[in-house]
């Protein structure tokens, strides 16, 4: 085995597309939803297993345990409502939800504090069930290199929003093959978005069947997303060597290759969720957006109604919503829950906690500005006026982009560097 924590998505999705053009003309004359599923999660754990077989023997346990919990939080609740005069009957109900929500994060969480732990753990216990399962598949996973769990953390929102979902009466009980399908949908699987079960649910008797104009679509989308991380992305690739050999430069050369590589990190980003929403449009499901023109938001909370949506709604709902955000008393606190956990999401690092207050002092200082500014009647409806907050909203995103890649003490001295105190 050789030890490469990355995996280049762009492979990932090069496989995928090919499995998706394969098994296009199946879905078009088998059309039962368990069949459709089946296809999908065969599909999805087949890649997987093609990365690495214990990738596949990892999600296979992980999924079926969240279904599994699934199925247990809707029996819990549904006793709870018919009994709803027992309170022992509610406790019960809450306790198994609350211990089905530390399941699904735990792996995670595990992750995020001691990476190489989790990885020596589930690469060398699958590995060692590989050996008793058969000793042909047992020495392929010998060859592959050792990866992170892949997609980790967009499965583990994916299957707290499962949960969530079902124990407040959103979702309803589920077969083992809709679970397994929602966690094995193959265009998500490594990097996104964050899907919710309802976007790709199946109604009725028939599964979705692609029309003509979802596979014109999806491939416009696909090839668009391509275009933007294999071309418009290697235009870019120098800016990212600026934030490892920023010593010597001048700040101007500084700020350009920053900003550059803004327009480089968001390319490569928007550019999978572009593939992966065109290659669930050619199977006749139109996922949610999760990019829309960030980079020419007004404001900080504009931005992140176009800069990964699908997190950002994620935490709108899990987290600002409950903690009371849209109570003027509970509104700050509720602010910087939300945007804290937005960046340790990323990253469990001081940086990323500094990358999360600083976008809660930029909400919280957008605030109480719209405040003033409506108290006092200033137009900012002008072009120019437009103009100049969209350049200020950018320059203000683009300053926090080095806490994302960079260790604190690292991003500070680039600070420094940047601000021309070097």
């Amino acid at each position: 085995m050789k030890f490469n924590l990355d995996y280049n998505a762009a492979n990932f999705f090069v496989d995928l597309l090919a499995f998706s053009i394969l098994i296009l003309p199946l879905l078009w004359f088998c059309r039962k939803p368990v069949f459709r599923h089946l296809v999908f999660i065969f599909g999805g754990s087949y890649i997987l297993f093609f990365i690495a077989p214990r990738l596949a023997i990892f999600y296979s346990l992980y999924w079926i345990c969240i279904a599994a919990l699934q199925r247990f939080v809707f029996f819990c609740e549904h006793r709870a409502l018919i009994h709803r005069h027992d309170p022992s009957a509610a406790t019960l109900s809450l306790l198994v939800f609350w211990l089905s929500v530390i399941f699904a994060f735990l792996p995670m969480l595990y992750w995020k504090i001691d990476e190489w732990a989790l990885v020596t753990f589930y690469t060398l216990h699958t590995n060692d069930a590989l050996f008793f399962i058969n000793r042909t598949i047992w020495e392929i996973d010998l060859t592959r290199n050792i990866y992170g769990p892949i997609g980790l953390s967009f499965a583990t929102f994916r299957a707290l929003d499962l949960i969530i979902k079902t124990y407040i009466g959103v979702i309803g009980k589920l077969s083992f093959d809709r679970v397994l399908f929602y966690g094995f949908f193959p265009p998500v699987l490594v990097v996104g978005p964050i899907i919710e079960y309802e976007e790709i649910e199946t109604k009725g008797k028939t599964a979705v069947v692609p029309e003509p104009d979802d596979i014109l679509v999806g491939s416009f989308r696909i090839s668009w997303g391509f275009f933007k991380v294999l071309f418009l992305t290697s235009l870019l690739q120098p800016s990212t060597m600026i934030l490892e050999h920023y010593e010597g430069q001048d700040v101007l050369t500084l700020w350009l290759y920053l900003f550059a590589y803004t327009w480089y990190f968001y390319f490569n980003f928007s550019g999978f969720s572009d593939i992966a929403i065109g290659l669930s449009r050619i199977h006749g499901y139109k996922l949610k957006e999760n990019f829309n023109n960030p980079f020419f938001a007004r404001n900080v909370i504009e931005f992140w109604s176009g800069w990964h949506i699908s997190l950002y709604r994620f935490a709108r709902r899990n987290i600002f919503v409950p903690l009371g955000g849209y109570r003027r008393e509970r509104h700050l606190f509720a602010v910087a829950c939300t945007m804290v956990s937005i960046a340790l999401w990323h990253s469990l690092s001081l940086s990323m906690l500094i990358y999360g207050l600083y976008h809660t002092i930029g909400v919280i200082v957008h605030r109480y500005f719209s405040e003033w500014r409506q108290k006092r009647g200033l137009n900012f409806e002008t072009p120019i006026a437009q103009i100049l907050c969209i350049f200020i909203t950018y320059v203000f995103v683009g300053f926090g982009f080095p806490l994302i890649t960079l260790p604190l003490g690292t991003a500070f001295s680039f600070y420094a560097t940047l601000l021309g105190l070097h």
